[in-house]
């Protein structure tokens, strides 16, 4: 029954208030952590797994090498990607109540201000303060390497963060520093991508359900650093040869809880939307999972890692392909280092 207030003074002068009203929290999670012992799920029936979609993908950009190359930062990329992200929209600037950044390789390291907090400012997202009841904008970084934009996607598609008649904007860019053409980030692309999300309302079309796991054993393979070279700073790393291997049999193993827990099966998605880590890792992936070549979505662009923006890039692939039909599946899949594999089902 008591009461506190929280109150935070964040970067980009983002000022965040909040009352709280304390119940018996602490004792059901203790219930809840002694009940939760890792086990399996049980095969359930087809489908019966599947929530109902809160949330869907309205639109999305993806800047190419080409593009991007004419820009000077990696902010300035996701300035740009967010922009165009709108445009395709008929929303109002000031309905977007949520923006997130998930770009890791940023233009001269930079951490604070928070990316999102500069974007929403450059696009006019309700910037400045006021003290009515008028929409505000929420705008934070979530930083967890490729797998970020599933990390903010599963955020703003819990119902506790969004609102109905509100919206969230995902944007993302990578500018790596990269000296060594060895280095493990050598093929990291430069590219920015952004992502609209609005309710799924009546349509059907959304995220179903979101799977994450940790393979903690494999956390050695990649190790990165920052080196100094002419006076630059850039990201450098070693990668064990195995790497790819222990990402792809972390990816099967996500596959496996994901399809024990909404009791379906490769079969029933028309598309599965696959880590863009380079075309011979996309096709081994996919040879491996028995997955058609006309179902998994890869790049042109020979072997490069599109990283965050690897998301964005698929789905509007998916789109315009005009392959996927109302009321279809398609499965999303994302790895990280950790290894750390994220999965999601989405109903076109």
């Amino acid at each position: 029954g008591d009461k506190a207030l929280f109150g935070i003074t964040a970067s980009g002068l983002t000022v965040g208030v909040a009352t709280y009203q304390f119940d018996d929290l602490p004792d059901r999670m203790l219930k809840n952590g002694a009940a939760s012992a890792r086990r399996r799920q049980p095969r359930r029936a087809k489908n019966q797994g599947l929530q109902a979609p809160n949330v869907r993908i309205l639109e999305t950009t993806f800047l190419d090498h080409a593009v991007a190359q004419q820009l000077d930062n990696s902010t300035d990329m996701a300035i740009r990607a967010a922009h165009g992200c709108l445009d395709l929209s008929a929303i109002r600037r000031e309905d977007v109540a949520l923006l997130l950044y998930t770009g890791v390789h940023r233009s001269k390291f930079l951490c604070e201000p928070a990316i999102a907090a500069i974007v929403a400012g450059e696009l006019g997202l309700n910037h400045i303060s006021v003290c009515d009841n008028s929409t505000q904008t929420l705008a934070y970084d979530v930083i967890n390497g490729a797998l970020g934009t599933l990390n903010a996607l599963h955020i703003a598609s819990q119902p506790t963060v969004y609102g109905g008649s509100h919206y969230t904007l995902i944007t993302s860019s990578e500018d790596p520093h990269c000296e060594d053409e060895h280095s493990p980030f050598s093929n990291i692309a430069k590219a920015g991508s952004a992502m609209l999300l609005g309710s799924s309302g009546s349509s059907g079309e959304g995220f179903c359900n979101f799977v994450f796991t940790n393979h903690c054993q494999s956390i050695h393979l990649l190790q990165a650093g920052c080196r100094q070279h002419g006076g630059e700073s850039y990201l450098d790393g070693r990668v064990d040869p195995s790497f790819n291997r222990a990402m792809l049999e972390a990816i099967k193993e996500n596959i496996k809880v994901q399809l024990e827990q909404t009791g379906l099966s490769l079969k029933d998605f028309k598309t599965v939307l696959l880590p863009q880590l380079g075309q011979d890792f996309v096709s081994t992936l996919a040879t491996e999972l028995g997955v058609e070549e006309q179902a998994a979505i890869s790049t042109e662009l020979q072997n490069q890692n599109l990283y965050t923006s690897s998301l964005a890039y698929s789905f509007q692939k998916v789109k315009t392909s005009g392959n996927v039909r109302q009321g279809e599946l398609g499965l999303i899949v994302a790895v990280g280092s950790g290894v750390q594999v994220g999965s999601a089902v989405y109903r076109f």
